[in-house]
């Protein structure tokens, strides 16, 4: 028999809060706590987690050296904005430069959500190649604005009505686990990179302001198909823009030298 608490937890779930907000299950699980890799419900049953909080917690739940950070930043200052220098923010962008994967110059821009990292990437790609052309992978999430739900590769999280932002392209995704082209790598060919060619001599006009993509085991398709590519899409400017998934995805905005490449990142704003 259900438990009455975990019954009464899902019925305010279905009550209170958005349909939008999905669980994946008819009948989720109500959870009350979690420590490391494990996960407890209110009825008290413990769990493995394979999840990660969509792979936010990827060093565990409740991890005593983060839960001790946070309270004691707590204690001490919460939130001024960005309008004083606080040491905190300080010493996590010094760390993000530290740690970047590229040899330029870079500054850090912190934001609270991979929503907010999304847009301010295609921002400054944009600003820095004076471009507005935008390619996008398909089966992407790319979260909740209006720049976000017109960049989604997904009809599920695509709103029925909305003001769709122009200039933008959804290439095949370099999915070999999944191929849209059914395909299998090495012997495909990377007919997704191809196909990337096939889409910008196409359908926009040749000037891309950024492409927004994850990493991939499989061949890059703006790597590859750059080589082929018409001189006007290989010139200096456009480049990958990374996204991770809104939860928790960075952004990676490289434009042509001297400006800076810029990595948004979802950060606490004390």
């Amino acid at each position: 028999m259900e438990n009455a608490r975990s019954a009464e937890i899902r019925r305010k779930q279905r009550e209170l809060l958005f349909p939008n907000v999905g669980t994946y299950y008819q009948e989720p699980l109500a959870l009350e706590s979690g420590k490391g890799m494990f996960l407890k419900d209110v009825e008290g049953k413990e769990y493995l987690d394979f999840y990660g909080g969509i792979l936010t917690v990827s060093v565990g739940h409740c991890n005593p050296r983060v839960t001790e950070a946070v309270i004691a930043q707590q204690k001490k200052l919460v939130h001024v904005s960005t309008l004083y220098a606080t040491l905190p923010q300080l010493e996590l962008a010094e760390k993000v430069v530290q740690i970047r994967p590229m040899q330029e110059t870079a500054k850090a821009f912190f934001t609270n959500s991979g929503t907010e990292a999304n847009e301010t990437a295609v921002a400054l790609a944009k600003e820095a190649t004076g471009r507005q052309e935008l390619v996008v992978l398909r089966h992407n999430y790319a979260g909740r604005s209006t720049l976000a739900l017109s960049m989604m590769g997904n009809k599920n999280y695509r709103p029925k009505t909305q003001s769709e932002v122009p200039s933008i392209r959804f290439a095949h995704a370099p999915y070999c686990y999944r191929c849209d082209f059914g395909l299998k790598y090495p012997d495909c060919g990377v007919a997704c990179a191809k196909d990337l060619k096939s889409l910008i001599e196409t359908t926009t006009d040749g000037e891309i302001g950024a492409f927004m993509a994850a990493r991939s085991r499989c061949p890059s398709p703006a790597t590859t198909a750059a080589s082929s590519s018409p001189t006007r899409c290989r010139r200096p400017g456009a480049g990958p823009v990374g996204s991770g998934g809104a939860s928790s995805s960075t952004g990676s905005s490289r434009t042509s030298s001297p400006a800076p490449r810029a990595w948004p990142t979802g950060s606490p704003s004390a």
